[in-house]
């Protein structure tokens, strides 16, 4: 019988192959299809979606990266536990490679964000094209490449740039004057073609102010820095929240107060903070929350050096009741306090939740806004 099987099924394997008169033709998925992609605003906008997806980092690696290549060089955070812990070593005592995990995640979301927005670029001249389209996508494009290369100049310096998808692969890094002349042009020809409001997410005059006022700072053009800030309250759009806690709480996401966020969900460049700060017996108040075995910790002398009043004090966690073994774990004098700024994510797909992370803030504007 299994003779017989192994017969019928090789003559009809024969007998397909007989009937090809060729080679199989393969439809190819992972290639842009230029003739229905670049030719009609909608496909111009799904690529443009694209790049916002990746401005917004929603790369994993590099959308949880955020506050450790800030505060762990601070000297604020500290890890252990973990496969990460590593990471956060590397971070803290300054001997990071070209291989980190973290860094190359950011310089390749980045740049993936130029690459979509430099091939929309290159076929936004279609006379197809609405002039009203033509005009906020450009922005947009512009907008997209000055908020990504001047994050990368933040992490790497001048960097390689690309102001189109036929750029010579293997650029040279810019020099610091045209890396500063680029950021600085493409941030003002987002302003001048953005509108003040727009979806949560997307560019807009005040986010483009907001994220050239914190360059400007960070180059140390200080007054171009306090002119901007002023340029951004002048819109009359932004404000502050009654308290620390509401500008992250999750009912109150795209506040007034956010400028500039990194827009998250738990399917879609997820926020991981949580789930990388608080142990496994830690209590927390949704089934559905997860974490890993990594933990985020404040130094004590980082949270003794606020104000008593401060309100951020009263989002920090130096004590807690285990959930595994009842006794009452005190963090405070152990370096071991959790920052607890993050609400629990009600939504959370165990450990992937939908914080969304500002990165201009309108307290960020004042505190760098002309002094009276």
């Amino acid at each position: 019988m299994k003779t017989l099987k192994l017969l019928i099924l090789t003559a009809a394997t024969l007998t397909l192959l007989g009937s090809c008169e060729g080679p199989l033709e393969e439809e190819i998925f992972s290639q842009l299809a230029p003739s229905t992609l670049l030719t009609s605003e909608e496909g111009m906008s799904s690529l443009l979606n694209s790049a916002y997806a990746n401005a917004h980092l929603q790369n994993v690696a590099a959308a949880w990266s955020v506050p450790y290549l800030g505060g762990n060089p601070a000297g604020e955070l500290w890890g252990a536990g973990g496969s990460i812990e590593s990471l956060w070593v590397q971070l803290q005592d300054f001997t990071w490679g070209a291989d980190h995990s973290q860094m190359s995640a950011q310089w390749s979301t980045f740049y993936a964000a130029i690459r979509d927005a430099n091939i929309v670029l290159d076929n936004i001249d279609n006379p197809d094209f609405g002039s009203d389209f033509v005009a906020l996508t450009t922005a947009e494009v512009h907008f997209i490449r000055g908020w990504c290369y001047s994050q990368l100049y933040n992490l790497f310096g001048p960097v390689p740039v690309y102001l189109s998808s036929l750029d010579d692969p293997l650029q040279a890094k810019a020099s610091e004057a045209d890396m500063l002349s680029l950021i600085e042009s493409e941030l003002n020809l987002a302003i001048d073609g953005l509108p003040t409001d727009a979806a949560f997410g997307r560019g807009t005059r005040g986010a483009a102010m907001g994220i050239l006022c914190k360059h400007y700072l960070n180059v140390r053009r200080w007054q171009d820095a306090a002119d901007m800030a002023q340029d951004v309250m002048d819109l009359g759009v932004y404000g502050l929240e009654a308290t620390y806690g509401e500008v992250f709480s999750m009912d109150n996401e795209g506040n007034s107060e956010f400028i500039w966020a990194l827009t998250k969900s738990p399917t879609a460049g997820v926020n991981a903070q949580n789930a990388l700060t608080y142990p496994p017996d830690y209590p927390r108040p949704y089934a559905n929350n997860g974490v890993f075995a990594a933990r985020t910790y404040l130094f004590d002398d980082f949270v003794n050096s606020f104000d008593p009043s401060d309100q951020r004090r009263d989002l920090i966690v130096t004590e807690w009741v285990s959930t595994g073994t009842g006794a009452t774990i005190t963090g405070l004098g152990m370096d071991q306090l959790f920052p607890a700024k993050w609400a629990w994510d009600p939504g959370s797909v165990g450990w992937m939740a939908g914080n969304d992370i500002p990165m201009v803030r309108y307290a960020d504007i004042l505190l760098r806004g002309p002094r009276p």
